[in-house]
């Protein structure tokens, strides 16, 4: 690099990434705190307006799907913190700004393609929460206005291997945007730039549909109950989830299946 790491362009390159990352945090949470608040009024609202059309069944029934409505909403993030579907997004952004930002200082294209691809497991973990907690948030939504949330929570491991192949797909098709957009800005490996950019943007467009089917069936899945769901020895998630330790026992999944979460 042509400048110290510890120069004032080096220390903002360095800050701006983190800065925009925290930005879209406190938006996201301001968001799901204004969207949670918004919610409480509606019910409160429809309580004190019910009674006016006690004689009007059509109002009625209108109001109490409203407010089964927010409340499934409340419950769902009650049971999935916001944080959790932020993660991704944030960790994203962040380090996409900073190879882009780095790379124009006069890294190399190759060097920052590596440097992004060092953080590829915690891109793939962040993914793997990220959707499978918005499959969950969904689930426990349609379960709550049907009616039939026996389990408020349900432990991500629970979704099995498919879970963790859909993240890492999505994983591998952000970093070939990632690294076309560094080859891009480089000036460097133009042709590399383009393959790489086309085979990220098809990737992702491949997995919109199948992903959006595979995150509303989950609510169909576990209508009858998830303790016999994941547990396959294959379940990759699962055996993570036991080494280290959020399962006690292999025999005790019931019990236990809320630990890991």
């Amino acid at each position: 690099m042509s400048e110290s790491t510890g120069s004032p362009t080096w220390t903002f390159i360095f800050a701006l990434p983190a800065a925009v990352a925290a930005a879209v945090a406190a938006m996201n949470g301001v968001s799901q705190l204004s969207r949670s608040a918004r919610a409480r009024r509606t019910i409160e609202w429809i309580d004190s307006t019910v009674d006016r059309y006690v004689e009007d069944d059509l109002r009625q029934r209108r109001l109490a799907e409203l407010r089964t409505e927010q409340e499934a909403n409340l419950i769902a993030t009650y049971y999935v913190p916001w944080w959790r579907l932020v993660l991704f997004p944030v960790w994203v952004i962040a380090v996409v700004s900073l190879i882009l930002l780095t790379s124009k200082r006069g890294m190399s294209g190759m060097t920052a393609f590596r440097d992004v691809a060092s953080h590829f497991l915690f891109t793939a973990y962040f993914a793997w929460l990220f959707i499978g907690s918005y499959r969950e948030k969904l689930r426990i939504i349609d379960h709550y206005k049907a009616g039939v949330l026996s389990e408020p929570r349900i432990p991500l491991w629970r979704m099995g291997n498919k879970l963790v192949g859909i993240a890492l797909w999505c994983t591998a098709g952000f970093y070939l945007l990632g690294g076309g957009l560094v080859f891009l800005f480089t000036a460097k490996y133009a042709q590399l730039a383009a393959i790489s950019l086309a085979a990220g943007y098809m990737m992702l467009f491949a997995m919109i549909p199948y992903a959006k089917r595979y995150i509303q069936s989950w609510a169909v899945t576990t209508n009858a109950g998830s303790e016999l769901i994941g547990n396959e020895a294959s379940n990759f998630s699962r055996s993570f989830a036991v080494m280290l330790g959020f399962l006690g026992s292999q025999n005790n999944d019931g019990k236990n299946s809320e630990a890991i979460q």
